[in-house]
């Protein structure tokens, strides 16, 4: 019963605040005058479950008392939920503490990581151009900012992302092409800087690229049909899955080398599918699928909408502002809704939405086999097919 306890108080402390007249003042008497960090964190988490969509909220009673404690506590997971409420509370001196340790290089990555997520939480909290100016470091705290201008954007984003994109790292620059699918004028740039050589066309995923042609705008369509005309004029499905099942023979596969292939795997599918208890859970758990098949495996890569579980479609949401997100949706009130895309667990909302669209469509874009080599894909299905897991090559983390 005692491993129990954390979730009990912290689902007590959720329940007890998620009402129309939520009782917050009950909460935080309790966190107040208990001594133990560990309980202080598991009540607090279930109050940040509790507000978590609910935007700014009246500032408790008790609020100072509590975090003049909790602010300084030696558990760095209190801290930073402490830092969390703060800003859903409109603490504007722990706004302010947050910001500065956000933006100081000096400070650890950690600590700094933590004090973004929690400005974030509101939208007055970090500014665009604090965003921007976190772009331009060249640290952990650069890809935190690309993908919080996934939802957080200006006008000028675009220029800073293209100004800097030759200085990131493949990671980063697929981040920042994530950012620039995300609205109409972003993507019109984008297109313009592949079609003047400034953006290797080559590193627009196949996931970028579906979220690309989601924009239902005949002008766009003809400048991305034109620059990838020659995915469209590949072979028919039937035809391209018969063809890699001939490469991909039993002889052939014999030289891959699974290490590869998991380098494969983190940079294309852990995002959303999990593999030996690694990886994203917004697609099927591959450790128990059919994954040994070579043939069903290929099927899937290529064609991977012609057999799809409904609770794994696609969902297209347009928001009032024109931001465009596609992904999967895991949660949806009468106050908000999180999607999860290839590269972020957003909520949006109800009120912020133009339009929410699901349709039949696997999260899974078609032509991600095209972005392999032969070689690539060869390790990738050694790596699928292996028994256990294997080690992790350094160059993941280039």
């Amino acid at each position: 019963m005692t491993s129990r306890l954390p979730l009990v108080r912290r689902y007590i402390a959720r329940r007890t605040i998620d009402t129309k007249s939520p009782p917050i003042e009950q909460v935080f008497a309790v966190a107040a005058q208990h001594p133990d960090e560990t309980v202080r964190l598991d009540l607090l988490l279930g109050m940040l479950d509790a507000l978590d969509g609910r935007g700014q909220q009246t500032v408790p009673k008790l609020w100072s008392e509590l975090y003049s404690q909790v602010s300084t506590a030696t558990d760095p997971a209190l801290r930073s939920v402490a830092g969390r409420l703060a800003v859903l509370f409109g603490d504007k001196q722990a706004i302010t503490r947050l910001r500065e340790t956000a933006l100081r290089q000096s400070g650890s990555a950690a600590d700094r990581r933590s004090a973004l997520l929690a400005l974030l939480q509101v939208d007055s909290g970090a500014s665009v151009e604090m965003l921007h100016q976190l772009a331009t470091e060249r640290s952990a705290m650069r890809r935190e900012a690309l993908h919080a201008l996934t939802i957080r954007s200006a006008p000028a984003t675009a220029k800073v992302l293209l100004d800097l994109y030759s200085e990131f790292a493949p990671n980063e620059k697929r981040d920042a092409i994530s950012v620039l699918a995300t609205r109409r004028n972003f993507a019109e740039t984008l297109l313009t800087a592949i079609e003047e050589g400034r953006v290797d066309r080559a590193d627009v995923s196949a996931y970028a690229l579906q979220q690309l042609r989601a924009f239902n705008i005949p002008e766009l369509q003809t400048r991305i049909a034109f620059l990838w005309a020659e995915d469209a004029q590949r072979l028919k499905k039937s035809d391209e899955i018969a063809r890699y099942k001939r490469l991909m023979s039993d002889e052939y596969l014999s030289h891959g080398h699974a290490d590869a292939g998991r380098l494969v795997f983190e940079r294309t599918c852990a995002k959303c599918h999990m593999l030996f208890g690694k990886g994203g859970s917004i697609a099927p758990d591959l450790t128990g699928s059919q994954r040994k098949q070579t043939d069903y495996v290929l099927t899937n890569l290529i064609d991977p909408s012609a057999e799809i579980d409904q609770g794994y479609r696609l969902t297209r949401v347009l928001t009032t502002d024109g931001l465009l997100l596609s992904g999967f949706m895991i949660q949806q009130d009468d106050r908000s809704l999180v999607i999860h895309t290839s590269d972020a667990r957003v909520r949006l909302a109800i009120k912020d939405i133009e339009e929410l669209v699901t349709s039949n469509t696997s999260m899974m874009p078609e032509g991600m086999l095209r972005t392999f080599t032969d070689q690539q894909l060869r390790d990738l299905l050694v790596y699928l097919a292996s028994s256990q897991q294997v080690p992790l090559r350094p160059a993941v983390a280039q």
